[in-house]
């Protein structure tokens, strides 16, 4: 037969094993506490032979001993929130960060984009001039020349003429000739 003390320990180690479904645990300590002397004054009036007995100082110990690791548990609880709530403002800074980062990202690919259109324009612009500089000049024959042994025998489409660079700055000086003419 087991004793009144070691069933009130395995009652309250049942109660302790569950997870708390309230989230006060000293509201959830009084509720076991108050249900443990329950039970163990149906036990006294159920066995009148241990209410005979003197009452012993060591029989709630145990459960005082319990009460302090329980209160110990819930520094550890206490603890490991706050550090969750660090790594949560941790998180919210990095992603503040890589948002900060993406924009700029952006911002970097427009300048990016804007110099290259820029350096086209440049570089197009350049080749016009040298072009209309020098259409009097045996330029146009020379570029005819490069573009037709880069031909070969090929029979090209105008977009597979235009592939070939001497071709698209001949083309170009067409164009330009057809504006001012």
């Amino acid at each position: 037969m087991k004793s009144l003390i070691q069933e009130l320990k395995e009652k309250f180690d049942e109660g302790v094993e569950k997870p708390p479904v309230k989230s006060n645990n000293k509201k959830l300590i009084k509720e076991e506490y108050n249900s443990l002397k329950l039970m163990m004054e149906e036990k006294l009036a159920a066995e009148p032979q241990l209410r005979s007995s003197p009452p012993s100082e060591n029989l709630f110990s145990p459960v005082e001993q319990l009460q302090g690791e329980i209160q110990d548990k819930d520094k550890i609880i206490e603890g490991l929130t706050i550090g969750l709530t660090k790594l949560k403002n941790q998180v919210s800074i990095a992603e503040k960060e890589k948002s900060d980062i993406l924009e700029g990202l952006k911002k970097s690919k427009w300048l990016e984009n804007k110099v290259a259109l820029t350096a086209k324009k440049l570089y197009e612009d350049k080749v016009k001039s040298i072009v209309n500089e020098n259409v009097d000049s045996k330029l146009i024959p020379v570029l005819t020349d490069v573009a037709r042994r880069k031909q070969g025998n090929q029979q090209l489409t105008l977009a597979g003429w235009l592939k070939i660079p001497e071709n698209r700055y001949l083309f170009q000086v067409n164009e330009d000739y057809s504006h001012w003419g």
